[in-house]
C-alpha cells in the first residue's frame, strides 16, 4: 500500500519525513475513555521510500496517550537510525490536539501526558529540528494498518 500524500522538500535539504499515527480501534467512545490502544510508525525518507515500520501495543489507554506514545516510539526509533541523526524530522499526525500541544500552542493539563511531553521534548534534542504537523486521518493509512494489526494480535 502506498501513501496518497504528496510531499514537499523544503529548501532542497535532506529532510527525513517521519509519519506517525496512533489511534484506538474503537473511535465511537469518548477520547478520555480507556480501551485497547496501540501505536504505529512509518518512517519515510525524502524520496518517499519507506525506511522502517514500527508498532507497539499499549494496553488499555486513552487516545491522547496513544498519540503521545507514537511520537515517542517514532523519535526513539529514528534516533537509533544513522540516516536520521542530525537531520530535520517532520512528524505528521492526525490528532490536531496533540499537534497543537506539541507545538506549544495548547497547554498539556493531564499529568500523565505531561510526563510523555517531557520525554518527547528530550528526544527532540537528538535532531537538528523536529516539527509537528496535522494531516487528515486518510493520510495515515499505513500507520493505521500497523495500529490495527498490533491491537488484533494482542486481542487474540
Amino acid at each position: 500500500m502506498r501513501f496518497d500524500l504528496k510531499f514537499k522538500i523544503c529548501n532542497l535539504k535532506l529532510i527525513r519525513r517521519l509519519y506517525e499515527k496512533a489511534q484506538n480501534i474503537y473511535r465511537r467512545w469518548c477520547p478520555r475513555q480507556s480501551r485497547p490502544a496501540g501505536c504505529g510508525v512509518v518512517i519515510i525518507d525524502e524520496n518517499n521510500k519507506i525506511v522502517a515500520r514500527y508498532k507497539k501495543y499499549l494496553g488499555e489507554q486513552t487516545n491522547n496517550f496513544a498519540e503521545y506514545s507514537a511520537v515517542i516510539l517514532a523519535l526513539a526509533e529514528a534516533k537509533k537510525m544513522p540516516l536520521c541523526q542530525g537531520l530535520e524530522i517532520e512528524v505528521l499526525m492526525d490528532s490536531e490536539l496533540a499537534v497543537k500541544q506539541l507545538n506549544r500552542e495548547y497547554k498539556v493539563k493531564n499529568q500523565e501526558l505531561a510526563k510523555l511531553f517531557v520525554k518527547i521534548y528530550n528526544l527532540q534534542h537528538s535532531f537538528k529540528r523536529v516539527s509537528f504537523s496535522h494531516v487528515p486521518r486518510e493520510m495515515n493509512r499505513q500507520a493505521d494498518l500497523l495500529v490495527n494489526q498490533v491491537i488484533d494480535e494482542a486481542m487474540k
